[in-house]
């Protein structure tokens, strides 16, 4: 592209150059041809002079003229020239790459990224581009994507910069005409300065008109890229920095551009004035305009950027444009970001060499978020090319634009058509896996159908019209035909459509069973039936004893079967994880009896937050054995029945708690049936806290009834927590001898660990501890008058957690279970 770097630094006098260092006569004039811009001027005299010699910074100057006037031909020979040159600098590599990616050469360009990734001296660039490579490979794959054609209107020069209005289209060119008809663009191999012109479609032989603006835009230099306001009676435009016969410079005496604006009165543009964030030391140039036109993006080569060029931010605060804003390393690189347009949806399109793509600048796309812009993506090919891509405009409201491209060999103004694809992709409703096979008709307005099929993927792609509706109707055994209308005309044009469809499973679960005397078989009519999951279900069987409900999915249930006269009958029922359609069937045989049906719920007792999968088991109170068992539901809750003539208490365990007792009520406290609610609180447990504290009657050791139901707590909390260590102190009052006393606590922790070791506990998880009357709880000392009950308190055994070790937990999970409820203790064993 001969015009990128014309747009934002130029040159008109020769009088710039610095002392030239080549020795022989053509280098001499090249190194000053070079320093005043004037590249191809530069580019006769460097390849005259190294014929004679080889110099190596000549060698860089004539590359990177080529490269600047748009010719990566002449780049690629001169750079290939310079990788083999001994002493040439490293960052030649990476120039040759950039040259042979221009050139369409991916695999030779990709070998020399390669080589200066080697070099370590920009690791993250070259990665970069590297990455382009490969890119630009998949990018030529779907070279469907677009219809590109060139416009009939282009002529041999520059044309580019393409900008829609109501009228038709203004554009940038550097044809001949009045204003620019001197040869003083020395900068490339353009003869004549650009200017912005106005094309029209008519009825004439050619098909369009074409006429410069009217009025004060076009000068004797350079003018263009430009944009209009949103109604069309402003244009802001680039231009060299030339205002009413002031010619600025910079310090270095290179003319830059600026942005100006000016009003449309009566067909003509007057009031050329410059914006005010211009500055004469760098070029701002590209104008675009958001919708509204509050929001500008511009090119500038601002100090402190990211690379040459970067795009910037400014904002109308109803006098005066705001002080422009970077717009950041998502959008500006290492490399030059130019040529911004603004979607009417808010997308931000730009030009860029240092994203990866295709090789020279190509055309990316940003979308909108707030008042930044997200990552931005390759606009693909075959809109962009190997050579430079850029300048787009869109259509309104259509998958319509215009583009510029140099690919053959003039910067050219090309028009696209982007075909719209819907791309879908197909999941089950519930468990969001993919579902191939899944038959897929997609009709349009016109009642055209396309069939088609879902791949392993569950995706499928079809072909669409911009603003057309479509209805899709897809279908797979086992799920329910889905219908739904996709909208594209909803969508930015420039978008594709993708949508994700849920088929929800044909999946019917149902329960049913017989309800029977256990000793007759005879049925048991109109049993009640509770169907307990997040919600609770009653209803009865009928007089043939059966019953039949339809479940939901991933549902864990709880049925109880009752019957005046019966014992209930308890069962699970889950469909959760369940993929094809199921019939549970439970059938219960129910035993004649009084019953208590005991309903209880686990929870941790600081939070009262659901506790499942407790182990609840009750206890008879007298020959303390296990009556029943059960586990608590995902909710906490749990059921059981048990014989009401009995008395029971209940003991909750679970790994990483302690464990705790809930009482029943006794068999005389009711008549016939019952249904008792009950708490189970949990305490998770801590090493050096007292787990339980058990008494004994005076003089004695022996365990008694009320600390034998403490100790199962202790056997079952041992049974539940296998890493845990516990510590049995056993202390008397303080009457009596202390050797006497020293000897009956060691007793009573012997009987202790007795009681807890013959139902199943090993002993050396149990350490025993008789202190006498060391360690008393109140005052009662030697010669202290105390009570029966306050001597009571000293006469005990505490229990308490010693230490852990983890090494008797296999599973990883439980171990981490612990080590979150526990905290990090030095006393655990690893």
């Amino acid at each position: 592209m001969k015009s990128i770097h014309y747009f934002l630094i130029f040159c008109l006098a020769l009088g710039c150059s610095q002392a030239a260092l080549a020795q022989n006569r053509n280098l001499r004039k090249g190194d000053k041809l070079y320093e005043a811009l004037a590249y191809p001027l530069a580019i006769n005299q460097y390849e005259k002079g190294l014929k004679k010699e080889r110099d190596i910074r000549a060698m860089e100057r004539l590359a990177d003229a080529y490269n600047n006037i748009g010719e990566p031909e002449g780049a690629e020979k001169w750079y290939g020239e310079l990788v083999t040159t001994q002493g040439a600098a490293a960052i030649n590599k990476f120039y040759y790459g950039q040259a042979l990616m221009s050139n369409g050469k991916y695999a030779q360009a990709r070998k020399w990224f390669e080589a200066y990734l080697q070099t370590g001296e920009n690791p993250r660039r070259a990665a970069r581009f590297i990455e382009a490579c490969d890119y630009a490979q998949e990018l030529k794959m779907d070279s469907t994507r677009y219809v590109v054609e060139p416009e009939d209107f282009n002529v041999g020069a520059s044309d580019m910069a393409p900008v829609m209005t109501r009228q038709g289209m203004i554009y940038t060119s550097s044809r001949r005409r009045g204003f620019g008809a001197r040869f003083v663009n020395l900068r490339d191999r353009e003869k004549y300065f650009y200017d912005i012109y106005m094309v029209k479609r008519d009825n004439s032989k050619k098909g369009f008109k074409i006429k410069p603006l009217k009025g004060k835009v076009n000068s004797r230099f350079h003018e263009g890229p430009a944009v209009l306001s949103p109604k069309g009676d402003k244009i802001y435009f680039t231009r060299s920095n030339y205002i009413k016969g002031d010619f600025g410079k910079d310090t270095r005496g290179i003319n830059r551009l600026k942005i100006f604006s000016a009003t449309n009165e009566n067909g003509k543009w007057k009031n050329v004035e410059p914006i005010s964030f211009n500055d004469d030391m760098y070029s701002c140039g590209h104008p675009a305009l958001s919708k509204d036109g509050q929001v500008m993006v511009f090119a500038s080569d601002i100090p402190g950027g990211f690379g040459g060029t970067d795009l910037y931010m400014s904002k109308w605060d109803g006098s005066s444009w705001s002080t422009p804003i970077n717009l950041g390393s998502k959008i500006n690189t290492q490399g030059d970001e130019e040529f911004p347009y603004l979607h009417n949806s808010g997308t931000l399109f730009f030009s860029s060499n240092g994203h990866p793509g295709m090789g020279g600048l190509d055309i990316f796309a940003a979308a909108a978020d707030g008042d930044s812009w997200e990552e931005p993506t390759n606009a693909g090919y075959p809109l962009n090319s190997s050579r430079d891509d850029f300048g787009i405009t869109w259509r309104s409201n259509s998958p319509r634009g215009y583009f510029t491209s140099n690919r053959s060999g003039n910067d050219d103004i090309f028009n696209f058509t982007r075909k719209m694809k819907i791309k879908g992709t197909v999941v089950d409703s519930r468990t969001k896996a993919p579902l191939r096979s899944v038959k897929v008709s997609m009709m349009d307005a016109s009642s055209k159908e396309t069939k088609l099929t879902t791949d392993k993927e569950g995706k499928f792609e079809i072909d669409a019209k911009w603003g057309t509706d479509y209805f899709a109707t897809l279908s797979k055994k086992d799920y329910l035909q889905l219908r739904e209308k996709i909208l594209t005309k909803e969508v930015s044009p420039f978008e594709d459509i993708e949508v994700v469809m849920e088929l929800e499973r044909d999946l019917i679960f149902t329960l049913s069973g017989d309800v029977k005397d256990s000793e007759s078989g005879a049925a048991v009519e109109d049993a009640d039936i509770r169907l307990i999951s997040y919600r609770e279900k009653n209803f009865q069987g009928d007089k043939k004893g059966s019953y039949f409900t339809e479940l939901e999915e991933n549902t864990e249930y709880t049925v109880i079967i009752l019957k005046d006269g019966y014992k209930p009958h308890i069962a699970t029922v889950s469909t959760i994880g369940k993929v094809d359609p199921e019939d549970f069937i439970i059938n219960a045989s129910l035993d004649k009896g009084n019953y208590m049906l005991v309903e209880g719920r686990s929870f941790v007792q600081e939070d009262k937050k659901t506790l499942p999968q407790t182990t609840v088991a009750a206890i008879h109170s007298q020959d303390r054995k296990e009556a029943d068992r059960t586990v608590s539901r995902y909710d906490g809750r749990f059921w059981m029945v048990l014989d009401p003539t009995v008395e029971h208490y209940l003991i909750g365990s679970k790994q990483g708690y302690f464990a705790s007792r809930a009482e029943l009520p006794k068999p005389g406290d009711f008549k016939g049936d019952t249904t008792v609610s009950v708490d189970m609180p949990m305490v998770p447990y801590e090493i050096g806290a007292v787990v339980k504290i058990i008494y004994y009657d005076y003089n004695k050791s022996n365990i008694t009834d009320i600390a034998s139901m403490d100790l199962f707590e202790i056997i079952y909390f041992l049974e539940n927590n296998p890493e845990a260590s516990v510590e049995l102190s056993s202390h008397t009052d303080s009457r009596g001898g202390d050797s006497y006393n020293e000897k009956l606590s060691q007793s009573r922790s012997d009987a202790a660990v007795g009681y807890i070791t013959d139902r199943g506990i090993q002993k050396p998880r149990i350490v025993a501890k008789g202190y006498g009357e060391k360690q008393l709880v109140n005052k009662c000392d030697d010669g202290v008058n105390c009570g029966e009950a306050e001597h009571s308190k000293n006469r005990r055994t505490e229990i308490r957690v010693t230490k852990l070790d983890l090494g008797k937990v296999e599973e990883p999970w439980k171990k981490r279970l612990i080590l979150q409820q526990m905290g990090d203790f030095e006393t655990i064993v690893k």
